[in-house]
Order: structure tokens, then C-alpha cells, then sequence
């Protein structure tokens, strides 16, 4: 073969590998970071009282939902159902609105990926995992008004991003093997986009749980609708907060949004990873009270110290969830109790968002926080929180 011909030869070569690349390179999924996917917003409008009562003094707004003992939503109650009372007076009900479908809600949800995550829920099943196989069904009981996004901490951002073929974005944290807080999908009323965000997610490092609450509130300030939830799934260790407690509980109550946390894990235990990174938990005692029979008395138990364990803090999640209608709820490993099940505790989050009441009432000048009751139905649980006017 003549050096012309050979040369010829390399070049065809060359232009086919090029052109080859170039149809490798359009199949391959796009390169964006996390924070900057598409998020399409089809908001609808809410049903709102008319605006000369939203204009009258002391008019407050709160939404309402409505559960039975078993967690399903109450339909088709009538104004004449609730009884509104500040102090001693009954308030007369001004505004009666049934949300068949929930009203549309802004919601940012937490998704904890740190460390202890990588602990078995159920056998051969991670906590992590138990997440991504049960929020979607979950998920499919919300409004499709509702907006959605997506905040995680722990985790390794690097690994995540390649493993779905996307460019790292290192954002505020530069460490390449842990990424402590991150956005993984902004508001969007896309809720399959939102969920296409979660897979392939591991479990790794750190866990500044209050951090990425505190942030998720900050989220929800520019959220298009009033209705607003925060839903925090958590194994409820926190290890490197800046915020404190004290500081978080009370940004919560100012925010007047609800919080709604998930608990995977035995309550109040300690927590510690060994370098093989099997997770092991120790179960502290639940507060209480124990017979001193000497004495007949009775004195507290004391609960064991967390000193060089990561703490299960279950009575802080308690506190963060008790302002504006929240709830906690508790999915123990199954060999613990076996009844309660992740797909139930999710699908009980969701469902008390997905249909409700609104009510309005104008509370006196300087009177206590009206409270709402069903006055004609026993055995259900009634949860408030204010969308308008203060208190």
C-alpha cells in the first residue's frame, strides 16, 4: 500500500471514530448540574375567601385536614361540623371551604442521605432504598397543582452525579466526597421529574439534619402558593448543625409552616458506624418513671448520655413537628415492630395533604390563637395550621 493511499486510509478512519463520538456524545443524558434541571410550573389558582372579609381586622385563614383512626381523610364534612373557640368564646365560622383534591400546596421535601442511611430498614433493604421504592405511590395521592421540590443532605454529590451521568456541581461545598446540603430538584409541578431525581442516591457522611430543615423553611419563603409543608424523611441523627435547636424551633413557629417528619429508626437510641460500615443501634429507655420500692416512690429514670454516639433525637423531633399542624412519625426496623410500615407512615403524610378544609374566622383583638374542633365525630385527628392573618 503507497504512503498516499495509507494516509487516505487514516484519515477516513479518523472522520468515521469523530463522527462516531459526536452520535455517542447526543445520546448520552444532558449535563446539567442538579440545581439547574428544567422544572415546568403549572400552578392553579386556590379557592380563596372574598377579599373584603380577607380585608377585615383580625380575620385569620387556617387550613384544616381531617383524618380517622386509621389515617384516611374525612370527606364531606359541612361548616356546622367544626366549632371554633378563643378562650372561653365560640367563634362564628366566616369562611367554609372543602378541598376535595387538597388545596394546591408548596412542598419542599428533605431526604436525608447520610451515613446511617445505609442501615437496613427492613432485611436486605436500606433505609435509603425504602425511600426511593415508596414515595413515588405515596407521591401519586398529591394534587398535580401542587409544586414540589427536593432538598438532600449527606451523600457524595460526585458519585451521585456521575452515576447518573450529569456534571458535578460542587456548589457552596467543595469537598468532592461529601456534599452536606444540596438542592436536588427546584419547584416544580412536574412530580415525575421530582422523583426521577432520587434513585441511584447513596447513602454517605455527615448528617447537618437541622441545617437542611432550617434551609427547606428558606425554600418554602419564595414558594407561589400560601399553603405550605415541609416533609423531612430522616433516620433523626443530626451531627453537624451550625443551628441551634432552640434557634430552629423557633423559626419554625414563626414560619407558620407545618412540619412533617418520618422517623427511620428505633426512637431515642444512639447511633454509631464502625469502619466496617455496619450501622449498630443501642435503644435508650423511653422517659418515664420507675417504683423505688423501698419507698413506694416513684422518681425518673434517666436517660443514658449519647457521649461519643451520634444521638437518635427523637424528643427534638417532636418539638420541631408539634408547631402548626405537624406530626412525627416513627418507622422502627422491622424486627423491632413489623406493623408499621414505611409505605403507611409516607402514604399518611401525603394523604393529609392531599384533601382538607379551609376555615375563617375573625378572632377578637388581643384574644388567644383560635382552636378548631369536629364536634359531631369521634375517633378522628384534626390538624391546623394558619395561611392568613396572625395572631
Amino acid at each position: 500500500m503507497g504512503k498516499a493511499t495509507r494516509g487516505l486510509w487514516i484519515f477516513v478512519v479518523a472522520i468515521a471514530i469523530a463522527l462516531g463520538a459526536c452520535a455517542g456524545g447526543q445520546n448520552r443524558p444532558p449535563t446539567l448540574p442538579s440545581a439547574q434541571i428544567a422544572a415546568p410550573l403549572k400552578l392553579c389558582t386556590p379557592a380563596a375567601p372574598p377579599a373584603d372579609l380577607l380585608a377585615k381586622p383580625g380575620f385569620m385563614q387556617f387550613t384544616v385536614s381531617v383524618t380517622d383512626s386509621i389515617g384516611k381523610p374525612v370527606a364531606g364534612l359541612q361548616r356546622s361540623d367544626f366549632e371554633v373557640r378563643a378562650g372561653g368564646q365560640t367563634l362564628p365560622i366566616e369562611y367554609f371551604h372543602e378541598e376535595p383534591d387538597g388545596a394546591p400546596t408548596s412542598i419542599v421535601i428533605v431526604m436525608d442521605l447520610s451515613g446511617l442511611m445505609a442501615a437496613d430498614l427492613v432485611p436486605h433493604l436500606s433505609k435509603v432504598e425504602a425511600v426511593q421504592k415508596s414515595l413515588p405511590d405515596a407521591m401519586a395521592t398529591l394534587n398535580g397543582c401542587d409544586e414540589i421540590a427536593i432538598l438532600a443532605f449527606g451523600g457524595s454529590e460526585l458519585w451521585d452525579e456521575q452515576t447518573i451521568g450529569q456534571t458535578p456541581n460542587r456548589g457552596p461545598y467543595q469537598d468532592l466526597h461529601e456534599t452536606p446540603i444540596r438542592l436536588l430538584q427546584p419547584f416544580t409541578t412536574d412530580h415525575r421529574l421530582a422523583l426521577m431525581r432520587l434513585p441511584d442516591r447513596r447513602a454517605y457522611g455527615l448528617a447537618p439534619l437541622y441545617d437542611a430543615i432550617q434551609q427547606g423553611l428558606n425554600m418554602l419563603e419564595s414558594a407561589h402558593y400560601q399553603n405550605r409543608a415541609l416533609v423531612v424523611i430522616t433516620d433523626g441523627v443530626d451531627d453537624t448543625s451550625s443551628i441551634k435547636k432552640e434557634d430552629l424551633i423557633a423559626s419554625i413557629n414563626q414560619s407558620r409552616v407545618p412540619v412533617y417528619a418520618i422517623e427511620l429508626g428505633e426512637p431515642n437510641t444512639r447511633a454509631y458506624a464502625p469502619p466496617s460500615g455496619l450501622v449498630i443501634t443501642i435503644p435508650i429507655p423511653f422517659p418515664g418513671k420507675t417504683a423505688n420500692t423501698a419507698t413506694g416512690k416513684t422518681t425518673p429514670k434517666k436517660k443514658t448520655a449519647c457521649e461519643k454516639f451520634k444521638c437518635v433525637d427523637t424528643e427534638v423531633l417532636e418539638k420541631l413537628t408539634a408547631p402548626n399542624g405537624g406530626q412525627l412519625l416513627i418507622v422502627p426496623h422491622a424486627t423491632y415492630d413489623s406493623s408499621v410500615t414505611l409505605k403507611d407512615e409516607l402514604n399518611s403524610t401525603m394523604t393529609s395533604l392531599s384533601h382538607g378544609y379551609s376555615i375563617g374566622v375573625i378572632a377578637p383583638a388581643g384574644s388567644v390563637r383560635p382552636e378548631i374542633a369536629v364536634t359531631n365525630r369521634r375517633n378522628v385527628k384534626l390538624r391546623a395550621h394558619v395561611v392568613h392573618g396572625s395572631q
